[in-house]
């Protein structure tokens, strides 16, 4: 039913502290049987994709994996969702941190809905009220059950990299149109003429209870510092591969 996809470095320490966190505070109920993951060979000074996979299969039964030669983010982003399969694609970064637990069966439930007609709910870097969520320089708007996108807006922040569950369906759509020479992250907008189009088919919103702080917390910031890593190219479309300073 669920498949994660994962884009992952040479970095094992954070992707256990990742998986350990969604595990405990997520995943526990029901957990995904199946991993699809691509380990591109930056971060650590030596080849430490054995070191993860071992990390892996203490949380998945089934692990799909792509070792390239070479590092570039586009490549193994767009790899990860072409071997997509299933009706949901839990999508996480390596260096991510779920903060406090959150009710798996619930978001699996509005996912499912077909009234609700969800692509993308995604855990939120911003804390939340009553009312709104902040997203950015907007706001999402609480609808019962999550923070949904505002139709005017689903084209700049509806989608974004943030840890998510999507619509398997959707992902397969979209992943056809991605080109490898651009951050992917940037590319589902409505200014992608063959993207645009298919966003607009789909509502988007932030899992998050009201009145809450952040449910996320970005970890591989202190480790790019403490290594001297930085995105080539910022983080943007031009983003592909890191760097060392």
């Amino acid at each position: 039913m669920i498949e994660v996809t994962m884009t992952a470095t040479w970095r094992p320490e954070l992707i256990e502290r990742t998986f350990k966190s969604f595990h405990d505070n997520l995943w526990k109920s029901m957990p995904p049987r199946k991993l699809i993951i691509n380990i591109d060979p930056v971060g650590a000074d030596r080849d430490k994709s054995g070191d993860i996979i071992e990390i892996c299969t203490e949380y998945f039964e089934e692990i799909q994996v792509n070792r390239p030669k070479i590092a570039h983010f586009p490549t193994a982003f767009i790899w990860c969702w072409k071997q997509v399969k299933r009706q949901f694609v839990f999508h996480l970064e390596e260096d991510w941190e779920l903060l406090y637990p959150m009710n798996w069966l619930q978001m699996i439930k509005l996912m499912a809905s077909p009234n609700l007609n969800l692509a993308h709910l995604r855990f939120s870097i911003f804390k939340s009220t009553e009312e709104t969520c902040k997203n950015w320089s907007n706001f999402y708007n609480w609808v019962g059950g999550y923070f949904e996108c505002p139709e005017e807006h689903k084209g700049s922040i509806g989608w974004c990299g943030h840890p998510s569950l999507n619509n398997g369906w959707f992902v397969r759509r979209v992943v056809e149109f991605l080109d490898p020479k651009y951050n992917p992250e940037k590319q589902i907008k409505w200014r992608n003429p063959m993207i645009g189009p298919i966003i607009k088919e789909y509502n988007f919103g932030s899992f998050i209870p009201q009145n809450s702080p952040p449910n996320i917390k970005d970890i591989g910031r202190e480790w790019m510092s403490e290594h001297r890593y930085t995105k080539a190219g910022g983080n943007n479309e031009h983003f592909t591969n890191w760097e060392k300073i």
